[in-house]
């Protein structure tokens, strides 16, 4: 993916800023800083950045921090509903936000994620949070929070919601029923496919016999045609006992259609015997999946408790220096 800069920021009617200011950024890797006495909108300048991106501004929703009336965002003595902020990156991608255009969160994340990078996205604000492009106030920081909130900002991008809908499906004694009986029928299915494909390689054993038998002889008595007929009727399985009375050749013949018979079902059962298979290897793979995200998950936590233990070891530390 080619990168891509923040190359220009307007702002208009919002908080402290008039109408119509801009920014413009280096399109290039570096560093802005942006500096000034306290009330000349530094904090208001990202808090812009932040309502351009996600429509909200975490540290606003405090309602000390809001106006007795009217919308908070707009500048105190323009026209209600007139802010404005505009987000460039080059000269073709652009984000407007006002309270007559939305940016599709879709085009968000588009500009903000690189498409080769595989986990979705389903909270841009928790995703912003997490890489520390967002919170201003220190009390909105990541690692300034207690254990609680910061499991909660971590299980969306850790798939931890995903992983306990899973662990519910499979706990749940009906899914888990129709798994095992599921399995008993492909077993009982295979084993009835592996005794008919054994009873196939023995009538192909005899034919072959007497496909030999036939041609080492100029000819066959009436005796031995009668005497091959009865072994193969014995040999092929559901075989009318009526056939035995007919004339040779209509016996040939029955057993011929037996024998096309008994082919296309094996080749029905060798089928199903795929498919069972094929079940048989993705059940296996997704217990595996299960059995290595819930170690997955349980190393995080371990690391989140070890994490917390060091935060509050330095918090400690830092009290005795005082």
């Amino acid at each position: 993916m080619k990168p891509i800069y923040l190359s220009r920021v307007g702002i208009s009617n919002f908080r402290t800023y008039g109408e119509d200011f801009s920014l413009d950024l280096p399109e290039e890797p570096g560093l802005t800083v942006i500096c000034g006495m306290n009330g000349l909108g530094k904090t208001a300048f990202f808090d812009a950045i932040e309502w351009a991106l996600l429509g909200e501004i975490q540290r606003l929703s405090s309602d000390r921090l809001r106006k007795p009336e009217g919308n908070p965002l707009t500048r105190e003595g323009a026209v209600a509903g007139s802010h404005r902020v505009e987000l460039s990156w080059g000269s073709d991608q652009k984000v407007i936000r006002s309270e007559q255009a939305t940016p599709a969160p879709a085009q968000l994340t588009a500009l903000l994620k690189d498409p080769d990078w595989g986990p979705q996205i389903h909270d841009l604000a928790v995703y912003l949070r997490l890489t520390h492009f967002l919170p201003q106030a220190t009390r909105e920081r990541f690692l300034e929070r207690d254990g609680k909130a910061q499991w909660s900002l971590l299980q969306g991008p850790a798939g931890v919601e995903r992983l306990e809908r899973l662990r519910k499906m499979l706990d749940d004694g009906k899914a888990r029923n129709a798994f095992d009986r599921r399995i008993a029928s492909l077993e009982k299915l295979q084993a009835e496919v592996t005794q008919r494909t054994e009873d196939w390689k023995k009538l192909l054993a005899e034919q072959e016999r007497w496909t030999n038998v036939a041609s080492a002889a100029a000819a066959i008595s009436p005796e031995e045609l009668q005497q091959v007929l009865r072994e193969l009727e014995s040999a092929a399985p559901a075989t009318p006992a009526k056939s035995i009375q007919k004339e040779p050749v209509q016996r040939l013949a029955a057993m011929r259609t037996t024998v096309e018979t008994v082919t296309m079902a094996l080749r029905n059962r060798h089928r199903d015997l795929s498919r069972l298979e094929t079940s048989t290897r993705r059940y296996a793979g997704l217990t595996q999946r299960i059995r290595t995200m819930q170690e997955t998950h349980a190393s995080a936590q371990k690391d989140l408790e070890e994490s917390r233990r060091n935060q509050e070891d330095a918090k400690g530390k830092v009290t005795n220096v005082r």
